[in-house]
């Protein structure tokens, strides 16, 4: 069914994807950096957990680990809220069913003569779900979630700096 994303819409999907693997593995990285475990402990405990799961991990770990540093847990409490909010956008693009939205509002499946209204905006909408979510939201997916990462590591390297 791929076959109506243009190829940038298909990109900008498979960016999503890529930059949310590499966030979700910073993520596991700054989880063993807190609590001392191993890369096999990683693999063992993290590696085939949801990324929510890990998030909420994360917060709660730093909770324990870093209440001696109230500024940096506040900024990565505000980092986590953010990285929540990206992944619902994220869960959208990566697990709903892309269709379009005419400029009347119905919706249904792209066709050829969809592709010549300039109106119409492509969207995905997981089934029996009311969010949508737009491809210019998606491409901005992409942004952010490269963001949260530098944002992740900057906070990495300023609580352990190398030597």
């Amino acid at each position: 069914m791929s076959h109506f994303l243009t190829q940038e819409e298909l990109a900008t999907i498979g960016s999503v994807v890529v930059e949310s693997a590499n966030l979700e593995y910073a993520v596991e990285i700054f989880i063993c950096r807190l609590l001392n475990l191993t890369p096999r402990h990683r693999t063992t405990f993290l590696a085939r957990g949801m990324f929510d799961g890990k998030l909420q991990t994360l917060e709660n770990v730093a909770q324990m680990q870093l209440a001696d540093k109230e500024e940096c847990l506040a900024q990565l409490k505000t980092l986590i809220s953010e990285m929540k909010a990206n992944n619902s956008e994220r869960t959208l693009v990566v697990h709903g069913i892309w269709i379009n939205i005419d400029a009347s509002g119905s919706s249904g499946l792209l066709s050829l003569k969809w592709l010549d209204e300039p109106m119409a905006e492509k969207v995905v909408k997981p089934i029996g779900d009311p969010r949508t979510l737009t491809m210019t939201k998606a491409r901005a997916l992409v942004e952010k979630l490269k963001v949260s990462q530098n944002s992740l590591m900057a906070m990495y390297a300023k609580i352990w700096p190398t030597r």
